[in-house]
């Protein structure tokens, strides 16, 4: 059997779908489809299961850090007078094996800012594309840290930034913005 002969054979026994022209159809994908899907079109529901992501929650609240959880909350804090540090928190490699622990080690420092938040990308949708709103000119990304003072963002670590860094450099580096920006002294 010669090659064109089996691909003609191929397209009889496997006909093309009908064309249904470059249309995308309205409709949203079944919802079997979206229990699994990466991107959260129903942003009621949290993306990840929120009894798994509790340990990685409480983790950041053990250290004083408050949770914030929607776009009022943020607003209270962003704009407040004084320090007020940002962690977008997440769920990948790079928070648990960095973030995180620079964070735990960061917060031992001397000079700490006067209130600390956390959001969880990808449960606390509005919260954090609340923050997200105040980090003018930076991508979305988490994990993340930024520092407001008086309002207005005076420090910024990215993802592209914490990605395959130490704990301790990470650490030494939330701690010097700590040291720049912030004057209370840790009891």
């Amino acid at each position: 059997m010669r090659i064109k002969d089996s691909q003609a054979e191929a397209r009889a026994t496997f006909p093309p779908p009908a064309d249904t022209g470059s249309r995308i159809p309205d409709t949203d994908p079944p919802k079997h489809l979206l229990q699994h899907a990466r991107i959260n079109r129903h942003k009621e529901k949290p993306m990840y299961d929120p009894i798994l992501v509790q340990p990685i929650r409480d983790e950041v609240t053990r250290l004083g850090v408050k949770e914030a959880r929607t776009a009022d909350e943020v607003d209270a804090a962003v704009k407040a007078e004084g320090t007020t540090f940002v962690f977008v928190n997440s769920v990948c490699g790079c928070a648990a094996g960095g973030a995180r622990p620079a964070l735990t080690l960061a917060m031992k420092n001397a000079n700490l800012p006067d209130q600390a938040i956390t959001v969880f990308a990808g449960n606390d949708v509005e919260a954090v594309k609340q923050v997200r709103s105040h980090f003018l000119g930076y991508a979305p990304s988490s994990p993340q840290f930024g520092m407001f003072k008086d309002g207005e963002l005076v420090f910024m670590l990215e993802r592209w930034q914490i990605e395959g860094r130490h704990p301790l450099e990470l650490a030494q580096t939330l701690q010097n913005a700590f040291n720049e920006h912030c004057v209370k002294i840790a009891a």
